[in-house]
């Protein structure tokens, strides 16, 4: 069955954080600094650098296409384009007014009318009007295909997208080039209406037009006559020609700003500069440059003390927490995050994971408890296995949502019944690769926990961590078993693409589903789900999701992360959000005492 690819604008692929945290210690501080809040806003920025420690190397400007939508480039793009809204604290959307508005005019039909900032331009001058929502629509729709076939002959996508949820429900939109106000109309209704159109949606699709040989006009046009072959080579750019090599940044005029930053320098494996965007209309950010310094975990503390960086919010383990709790001048946060830990199967057609009863043969002797016992609780005697994938274990409904789920078949090792499976089939000394970013020494303890009872139960288990597990083996299907966290937020719709049938299982066109996991239950399910708007009536659609997904075993979830955070007395303005936005989400709000 083919559905339609849902959700990725709110869960992203991320290499944070394979620890959890609750406490740093008496002398930790659990709470930030409030954000600044001026009553007259400056009229530039103060003169100031401010430094981040980031452990992934960003890698493209457009965030939204399929093997692009990682965390990676979030926490950068977020200050850069803009969006009518962004995740707060709370992991729900919160308005940007200085970007434009959106607002509910009508529920039957569902019609929301996006406006924006009559002064909203890109810093080219290029105003945000009409071609920005029209591109929008196309590339996050999945409306238009190619006449080209994937390998299992499904059309290739025009545009590559992380997912369709609720665009894919839009009516095309109808404006004149110019228009700041675009009215959308809902073929079906939709209940996170409020969660589309933010941060890094929106591309200059002056830039995508001008790169397919199109004016604006001719763009607009083709867009509305769903002319493929015109737009074709627009397509192509948007799809390819925002990611670059480390280093490699583009020439400004292809990658203009829409926020209060400007991209201006890139140094490969060691920085990217982000500088104040001085055509910005907004309230200018508080300090005039963020520094995105490029650290491994290990090195990020020592950064820090040493005053190298400003910022981190490193992935917690015992020696870490410890590192961090000694130092003099250090200000420490912990709280909960939106963020869980898992493995996932792959079960592209062919792979030996396609048969459920090898699945169970591995669940079973993944050593859950263990894992949590052994990594989690000496920083936190709290700390509980998670035992849901649409649910946060600190959400008020999660206890509901697991009962009955049959998460409890899995809660402890069967290491028999496992080597019976194998036996069974004759697969003893069966190879299985388990694929994760490195470098990540958290991980790799993970990995080393499995392999002690997995091998036990008659797997053969290796070690497959590379710098490459991102942006090539999991997009293309190269792994047996896949280790990694995902980042989300309070909106349980972002986990449709993960767990919708996708268009295909070719490069680029699984959405988050990069296993090609498919249950046209599941669909259904989610579907009613996502157009359901009574958040009470949505309780028991999410049960019968969880459950479905404890018997297929597509995904086995492990621990929720906590949200630990560092940062140097002298900086203020540290926001702590354990949403997909992130630390960087209020950036430009950091300033210095």
């Amino acid at each position: 069955m083919r559905t339609k690819r849902r959700g990725a604008a709110f869960l992203a692929a991320t290499a944070a954080g394979a620890l959890v945290l609750a406490a740093c210690g008496d002398d930790a501080d659990d709470s930030a600094d409030d954000p600044v809040e001026d009553e007259e806003a400056a009229d530039a920025p103060e003169d100031v650098e401010i430094v981040y420690a980031a452990e992934q190397e960003f890698a493209s400007y457009n965030n939204n296409t399929a093997d692009q939508n990682s965390f990676r480039n979030t926490h950068v793009v977020n200050g850069v384009l803009g969006g009518f809204w962004q995740y707060g604290p709370d992991g729900l959307a919160e308005p940007n007014e200085d970007f434009g508005t959106m607002e509910l005019v009508s529920e039957d039909p569902q019609v929301v009318e996006y406006s924006f900032h009559e002064e909203a331009a890109w810093s080219d001058g290029t105003p945000l009007d009409c071609d920005d929502m029209l591109l929008y629509w196309a590339a996050q729709s999945g409306t238009y295909v190619t006449d080209e076939e994937d390998e299992e002959g499904n059309p290739v996508p025009l545009f590559s997208t992380a997912g369709t949820t609720g665009v894919e429900d839009w009516v095309k939109p109808d404006c004149e080039p110019g228009d700041k106000t675009i009215t959308v109309e809902y073929e079906t209704p939709y209940a996170s209406w409020e969660a589309l159109g933010g941060y890094g949606a929106f591309m200059p699709a002056h830039i995508v037009a001008e790169q397919g040989d199109l004016s604006e006009e001719e763009f607009i046009q083709a867009i509305r006559d769903d002319d493929m072959d015109t737009l074709a080579d627009a397509a192509e750019f948007y799809n390819t020609g925002w990611t670059m090599d480390p280093g490699d940044l583009l020439d400004e005029e292809l990658i203009p700003s829409s926020g209060p930053y400007k991209l201006t320098n890139w140094e490969a494996g060691e920085s990217l500069t982000m500088e104040y965007n001085e055509e910005y209309w907004g309230d200018p950010p508080r300090s005039s440059t963020i520094v995105f310094r490029f650290l491994s975990q290990e090195q990020q503390a020592q950064a820090l003390d040493n005053r190298e960086v400003d910022i981190m919010d490193p992935q917690p383990n015992p020696d870490l927490v410890n590192q961090l709790d000694a130092m003099s001048g250090v200000e420490l946060h912990t709280g909960e995050s939106f963020t869980y830990e898992h493995v996932d199967f792959n079960m592209r057609p062919g792979h030996m994971f396609e048969d459920r009863e090898l699945r169970e043969a591995f669940a079973k002797c993944v050593p859950r408890e263990l894992i949590v016992d052994n990594l989690i609780r000496p920083q936190n005697p709290d700390a509980e296995v998670l035992n849901a994938r649409l649910t946060y274990s600190f959400q008020d409904d999660y206890d509901f949502q697991i009962e009955g789920s049959g998460y409890e078949d899995y809660m402890e090792v069967d290491i028999e019944g496992a080597r019976e499976i194998l036996e069974d089939k004759d697969m003893v000394g069966q190879e299985v690769r388990i694929g994760y970013q490195e470098p990540n020494p958290t991980r790799t303890n993970q990995v080393e926990l499995i392999r002690d009872s997995c091998e036990e139960a008659g797997w053969e288990v290796e070690d497959f961590g590379t710098d490459e597990f991102f942006g090539r083996h999991l997009p293309e299907g190269n792994y047996d078993v896949a280790l990694f966290g995902w980042i989300g937020s309070a909106y349980v719709s972002g986990t449709a693409s993960t767990f919708m049938t996708p268009e295909s299982c070719g490069f680029g066109t699984t959405g988050n589903n990069f296993g090609c996991y498919s249950n046209e239950e599941v669909d259904a399910l989610y579907n009613e789900l996502l157009t359901e708007l009574d958040l009470e009536a949505q309780r028991p659609i999410v049960k019968e999701i969880e459950a479905l997904l404890w018997e297929d075993l597509y995904t086995i979830p492990l621990f929720t992360h906590p949200d630990l955070l560092a940062w140097a007395e002298d900086v203020e303005g540290v926001g702590p959000n354990p949403s997909q936005g992130g630390i960087t989400w209020n950036k430009h709000e950091w300033g210095r005492l």
